[in-house]
């Protein structure tokens, strides 16, 4: 962890002065430490272990299975046996792509903007918005794997990985230009208490995008459910992978076959986004993580865009855009 993170961070408990355990005065990496906070009816501290701030606190919307099953599937990433040079089938370059659309600007607004990347995952596109010069970009995410993201921006001054979840964000109030939240709250025992913490934390004029699960057909939501029905959704993770990879390779070839007989019907579903959404190019690798994703975590609610539309709006949002990959809505704080 850098020293001017400490600018930023504040106690997620009760959003208290945090002060390290001992005096450090240049901004080199501090390894090993604590973070105390210096609210007397607190005093809660906090461990900082190979560089890696550890702000979680424990509370009812942190369980051990959501820690669990994404530490386990983010570890696997990370270590290259799942994608390798993609995150659900997006490079570098789509993934940069994916987040100035979405947000509605170009690369140029990000210089001297503070950032957070909610639910960051790899890391890979925390590091990747540092290039463009923000005053401080954030990555925060619960699982177990964080280690090895936090390890890849330890070597810049102005882009921080930190353990910490979205319920008890370690940030003040209208701290962010930009909140990005791509896939996560979704996944939460709460998504419309998530999104509510995560709109306190945007500045006024600033941006959030919020990317989640449609309430719409989808296989993988079938198949969740049945495995949900015959608590096959209980197995250990290992034997899960193996499922995925098995789903994987079955959804691999039939999409080879759609692919096939989307040749003679392209002309005339081509400006149907659904459609040429589901016979896109996959690789074998994206499919088996999209599978993995979807079988493993505990909570995967859907909502309609109507429903997610009022959240921004009552919460203070306006200019509301949308992405063609409901839902995904970006709005820009009153």
């Amino acid at each position: 962890m850098k020293l001017d993170s400490l600018n930023y961070l504040e106690c997620p408990k009760c959003h208290g002065h945090l002060i390290l355990n001992r005096n450090i005065t240049d901004n080199k990496v501090i390894l090993n430490a604590k973070l105390k906070c210096q609210n007397s009816n607190c005093r809660s501290s906090f461990q900082i272990n190979e560089g890696l701030a550890d702000l979680l606190v424990d509370n009812d919307y942190l369980e051990k299975k959501v820690v669990s099953s994404f530490g386990y599937e983010w570890g696997l990433h990370l270590n290259n046996k799942l994608e390798k040079k993609t995150v659900f089938g997006r490079n570098q370059e789509k993934e940069l792509d994916y987040f100035f659309t979405a947000c509605n600007i170009s690369p140029n607004f990000l210089k001297n903007k503070v950032i957070l990347d909610a639910g960051c995952g790899s890391g890979k596109l925390t590091l990747l918005l540092n290039k463009y010069q923000p005053k401080f970009i954030f990555g925060i995410d619960i699982h177990s794997g964080l280690l090895l993201a936090s390890e890849a921006t330890q070597r810049t001054l102005n882009c921080e990985i930190v353990r910490a979840d979205i319920f008890n964000p370690p940030f003040n109030n209208r701290t962010f230009d930009i909140v990005w939240c791509n896939g996560v709250i979704h996944h939460t025992p709460n998504p419309y208490l998530a999104f509510n913490q995560l709109a306190k934390l945007v500045k006024k004029r600033g941006r959030l995008y919020v990317w989640i699960y449609e309430k719409r057909f989808s296989p993988f939501k079938i198949t969740k459910d049945l495995f949900r029905l015959s608590r096959l959704d209980r197995l250990p993770y290992p034997f899960l992978l193996l499922i995925s990879r098995l789903l994987a390779l079955i959804s691999y070839f039939l999409l080879k076959i759609v692919q096939l007989g989307w040749i003679l019907f392209k002309p005339k579903y081509k400006d149907n986004y659904f459609i040429s959404n589901i016979v896109k190019k996959r690789t074998y690798n994206e499919l088996v993580m999209t599978w993995f994703d979807s079988l493993s975590p505990k909570y995967d609610f859907r909502f309609r865009e109507d429903e997610v539309k009022e959240w921004f709006k009552s919460t203070g949002f306006s200019d509301l855009t949308f992405q063609p990959n409901k839902i995904g809505i970006c709005g820009i704080k009153k």
